[in-house]
């Protein structure tokens, strides 16, 4: 359902036309000096827009399963205890282009206050929309061999670090929730030169691999 090389493209893409964009208006600041949050919109216009239609959004929470703990409905706007994924793609049903992402967490709650209420024996039809399970859910972790410290560019020392365990830990999370059959940690990863790139990647890799 999700082709995860077809969806790098379409990230490499969009970070490219970015950084040419900067070069034309020649600004003194390249993507690498970005924060990580202003690479979400660069990276979700990479991926509008292409065959097949496909929609973004952006900081949604987790649809993971509910617990004895979790609030009630009208008190959930209120508190922070749900995680919320970076971009979350779905395709685009052109028999139903206006579908909505399910959320599972509001629609147990919305069940459990009816079930309380005087209505609980109504079931009423739910709207139709797109199940978590069909979505795929990318987690971003910008990591740059250089960075910027007091306005200063100089070499990162949490470098090795933030490559290894914001990446792991994401995918970690995204693995955990039951509800989520499709995920991503998408590493944008700012290097001297590519040969240095590759070789850090492949150590990412393997310390998952080790990981399992």
């Amino acid at each position: 359902m999700w082709a995860f090389d077809d969806l790098a493209d379409h990230a490499e893409h969009a970070l490219r036309a970015q950084a040419a964009a900067l070069d034309a208006e020649q600004s003194p600041y390249g993507l690498d000096a970005l924060e990580e949050t202003a690479l979400h919109p660069v990276l979700a216009s990479g991926f509008e827009g292409v065959d097949p239609p496909m929609r973004v959004h952006r900081e949604r929470a987790y649809p993971a399963q509910l617990t004895p703990r979790t609030p009630k409905k009208r008190d959930l706007a209120a508190t922070s205890e749900r995680d919320r994924c970076d971009l979350v793609l779905t395709h685009i049903d052109p028999a139903a282009p206006d579908l909505p992402l399910a959320d599972t967490v509001e629609a147990v709650l919305e069940q459990r206050e009816r079930e309380a209420s005087l209505f609980r024996d109504t079931a009423p039809a739910g709207a139709p929309s797109i199940p978590p399970t069909e979505a795929c859910w990318i987690e971003v972790k910008a990591v740059a061999q250089f960075a910027f410290v007091s306005g200063v560019p100089g070499p990162s020392r949490a470098y090795a670090s933030l490559l290894t365990r914001g990446p792991l830990a994401d995918v970690r999370k995204l693995a955990e929730d039951a509800h989520i059959a499709f995920g991503a940690s998408l590493v944008v990863l700012f290097t001297a030169d590519d040969e240095v790139a590759r070789h850090d990647l492949a150590r990412l890799a393997h310390r998952a691999l080790d990981l399992d």
